[in-house]
């Protein structure tokens, strides 16, 4: 059975605007347009809730989120409208409403995200649900060492994909956690440069004693060629 979404801090913020002027903005999410009380708006959005506080909103704002399930639309014309049709929340949707509540600035969105997944426990199932979070929250220390101990359950691509995500900090702290670890980096260092030129400099902070002899020559070579290269 799918969790249902509870409105714990959008009916708290609500609560305190009751002095607010009702009037009807239209909001964008990928050219589907959705008119929404601003009222409403300063309950589910912290972003919005702000706004109206220091001065009032526009009549129109345009977000562009990642969506992957067309269902989602159907979703959020209930949704901006106070209704919550169950039927429609599959796990692709709520990963999608995530999307929404990090560009909406929307509380209640992200925590339902993380609760339906139980994001706090870990699992090698829960990945790239962990990493969507990861993303929007920051970073818990914890995840380079559930990461590095269960590097290969999790799969190089989806570890690739993730340091793509998340950005180079994460890439450079997770490749010297897997060293720190004595974990061998070479598939996951090399799969990274192949997908994304741009992680290259990464390697000059990488102990190329512990990689395997093929691999060492070839990071000597990359080396050798951001010395010359930052030398010009």
């Amino acid at each position: 059975m799918t969790q249902e979404f509870h409105l714990g801090r959008t009916l708290k913020n609500i609560a305190s605007m009751r002095g607010t002027n009702i009037h009807e903005i239209e909001i964008s999410i990928n050219s589907y347009k959705y008119w929404v009380t601003d009222l409403y708006l300063s309950g589910i959005s912290n972003k919005f809730r702000n706004q109206i506080i220091i001065g009032g909103l526009n009549q129109k704002y345009e977000f562009n989120c990642i969506i992957k399930d067309g269902n989602t639309y159907k979703y959020l014309d209930g949704f901006f409208k106070g209704e919550y049709n169950q039927n429609l929340l599959t796990d692709s949707v709520i990963t999608d409403l995530c999307e929404v509540g990090t560009a909406l600035e929307c509380d209640d969105l992200i925590e339902w995200f993380c609760e339906k997944f139980e994001i706090e426990n870990y699992k090698i199932e829960n990945f790239e649900k962990i990493i969507i979070y990861s993303n929007i929250k920051g970073i818990n220390n914890k995840l380079y060492d559930f990461i590095c101990q269960n590097l290969k359950e999790i799969g190089i691509k989806k570890v690739v994909d993730a340091c793509i995500k998340i950005g180079y900090d994460f890439a450079e702290q997770l490749i010297m956690s897997c060293q720190k670890n004595n974990i061998d980096i070479s598939e996951l260092f090399t799969s990274l440069i192949e997908t994304n030129s741009s992680f290259l400099g990464i390697i000059l902070n990488v102990d190329i004693n512990k990689v395997d002899f093929s691999t060492k020559n070839r990071y000597k070579s990359i080396i050798f060629f951001i010395i010359i290269m930052g030398s010009c």
